[in-house]
């Protein structure tokens, strides 16, 4: 479960953030931002086959780390993108953005069979509720942290980078932490799902 609210919390936090970024700083308008959303869902849908074959091959675990490491990706696209001048910038994310996207798809399905692996048989329903919970509370509070970070930094092109920095670097540790989850329990077949 820890491992799952620090992806989550990188997650959370940026959303808000995020739309600043990409409207203010990366000046896309309605248009652009309608397509990096599409360009990004398709990469999501075109990829979900290919995480469920190496789910199958390597376990939901492995595909966990792809989908964390994909999250911190996305952030460190949008850093560089803003540090980059804009005609070029933008081209760097649309195209990097969209490479990283197709790994979201990875998180959402292995998350909930990763959480299945670990939570005890007797009161399963209690645990998920409490993880949801917990993820939810997050949820209401992360996107304001960003954004509170953002502000007090000085509500600029150099708050915002800090800002995502920071962001990327919970992300890069969310990362760290699951790829370091799959070593320990990598051969605990005792972890499998009960039938």
């Amino acid at each position: 479960m820890g491992v799952a609210l620090l992806v989550d919390i990188g997650w959370q936090m940026d959303w808000s953030v995020y739309f600043l970024a990409q409207f203010r700083y990366l000046e896309l308008n309605e248009v652009q931002l309608s397509l990096v959303a599409v360009l990004s869902a398709l990469t999501q849908f075109l990829m979900l086959g290919v995480w469920t074959q190496i789910s199958s091959a390597r376990g939901v675990r492995f595909v966990f780390v792809i989908g964390a490491a994909g999250f911190a990706f996305c952030s460190l696209t949008i850093l560089f993108a803003m540090m980059m001048p804009p005609s070029i910038g933008i081209i760097f994310y649309y195209v990097f953005h969209c490479i990283g996207s197709s790994t979201f798809s990875a998180f959402q399905l292995s998350l909930l069979l990763c959480l299945l692996e670990v939570i005890p048989n007797v009161d399963k329903t209690l645990s998920i509720a409490i993880y949801s919970t917990v993820i939810l509370m997050s949820n209401a509070v992360m996107p304001f942290l960003g954004v509170h970070i953002y502000n007090l930094l000085g509500e600029n092109r150099q708050a915002m980078i800090i800002t995502i920095g920071i962001v990327s670097a919970i992300r890069i540790a969310a990362t760290i932490a699951a790829l370091v989850r799959y070593y320990v329990y990598k051969n605990r077949d005792d972890l499998l799902p009960q039938k």
